[in-house]
């Protein structure tokens, strides 16, 4: 089966290509002239790709009479460098889910400096080590409780940090470790080899597997786990969401292919909540039986649940209220604008008191709003983007895609 693309054009007039199963980038199109032999253009520039791969041709007639094209691939520190220069920026709104997927974030130097007193407001900050050289390794999930602060790393890292910022445990799994979830004591970790782990024993323990015998089309990469008492839920790159009971039995599962790239997922105890990259869907927990969907102007990156809204953080950089219960005039839901951020946010929190939220956009910028849209305060921090936020107690956790812990007292 071949590959389909979306086509994005940049500011510069050259073809983005993003992956219609997955939603990832995979490059740009460099295309062939009209008449040149395939077998001379694949010696010269690699695979061979036809216009019939690409979805949505039709809107760039300059593109007709290509016969065929190959992808100049880019890893993610190009694209990182691609998408922040100015003539690019319309690009974030199209492709957020992909720049949260990868912990994109804006160069430092770029950020202007800080009015606020920041240096009150951090208590410690703990920097992931690189024994292998100078880069930087991103934090891309925390989960907090009574032992410490748990991060994953995309170099396949787990680690524990208690409240004082001292490394009390570390775990290594085969892959980038991607999400982290908990419930009471109990840890789970999503690692790129397809299994979530269970870090309650002394080494970490595959406890689940997404990999389905015979396909070979995915990497199974798991990007938001969830807990409640009586479930555990999963959601891939790829659409797919599953729950589980407490004894890992799989009850029920749903796929929607054009729903990649599910950063946001959460429960209460009557409802799971989807966030993709076309808006929100809500599944009775016990049946999965779907109950509505809410498109959106742009991709769900984050989010978080009151009693009686869905909140959740797009790539337009809006932050939206859904009420949970939708209007009996309407298959949707009552959707609500609260606040639009200064930089695409990532990542959402609420306060313990549920009075307000803490969002963490891609410039490094934590912002508290209370559900009227009023900024209270702001912190601006200067590691990348912000790639996790938890409250324990009175601080705020925070992560950032540089490889930095940081422990606020907000």
């Amino acid at each position: 089966m071949s590959q389909e693309y979306y086509l994005h054009r940049d500011g510069k007039g050259r073809f983005l290509l993003q992956s219609v199963e997955t939603g990832i980038l995979e490059g740009l199109l460099f295309p062939a002239m009209p008449g040149e032999s395939a077998h001379a253009f694949s010696y010269n520039f690699g695979s061979v790709e036809y216009p019939n791969q690409l979805i949505n041709l039709g809107d760039f007639p300059e593109l007709e009479n290509m016969p065929f094209f190959t992808i100049e691939s880019c890893d993610h520190y190009q694209l990182s460098n691609y998408l922040q220069k100015p003539e690019f920026q319309a690009l974030w709104p199209l492709l957020g889910s992909f720049g949260r997927f990868l912990g994109l974030s804006l160069n430092a130097n770029q950020i202007p400096p800080s009015t606020h007193n920041d240096a009150g407001q951090i208590l410690w900050q703990y920097k992931v080590a690189n024994p292998n050289g100078s880069w930087t390794i991103p934090i891309l999930d925390l989960w907090v409780n009574e032992q410490g602060c748990w991060f994953c790393t995309r170099e396949g890292q787990v680690l524990v940090i208690n409240h004082q910022g001292e490394a009390i445990q570390q775990y290594t799994l085969p892959k980038l470790t991607r999400c982290l979830a908990g419930c009471e004591d109990a840890a789970y970790v999503s690692c790129d080899d397809g299994n979530l782990y269970d870090l309650t024993a002394k080494l970490p323990q595959p406890i689940y597997s997404l990999k389905s015998t015979g396909d070979y089309r995915y990497s199974y990469l798991i990007l938001a786990v969830a807990q409640t008492p009586d479930a555990l839920l999963i959601a891939d790159a790829y659409g797919h969401l599953q729950v589980l009971n407490t004894d890992l039995e799989l009850q029920w599962q749903q796929h929607r292919a054009d729903y990649w790239q599910s950063c946001f997922l959460r429960s209460d105890s009557e409802t799971a909540y989807l966030g993709n990259y076309r808006g929100v869907s809500a599944y009775n927990l016990k049946t999965g039986q779907e109950k509505w969907i809410q498109q959106l102007s742009a991709p769900v990156l984050c989010g978080d649940l009151t009693a009686q809204e869905v909140i959740v953080g797009c790539s337009d950089r809006i932050i939206y209220g859904l009420q949970k219960t939708p209007t009996p005039q309407t298959a949707g839901t009552t959707v609500r604008p609260i606040y639009t951020c200064n930089g695409m946010p990532y990542v959402l929190t609420l306060s313990v008191d549920e009075q307000s939220l803490f969002v963490g956009d891609y410039t490094g910028k934590i912002e508290q709003i209370d559900f009227n849209g009023n900024l209270k305060q702001a912190i601006q921090t200067q590691a990348g983007a912000i790639t996790a936020v938890k409250f324990w107690g009175d601080r705020l956790y925070a992560t950032t895609s540089q490889g930095v812990l940081i422990c606020l007292n907000f």
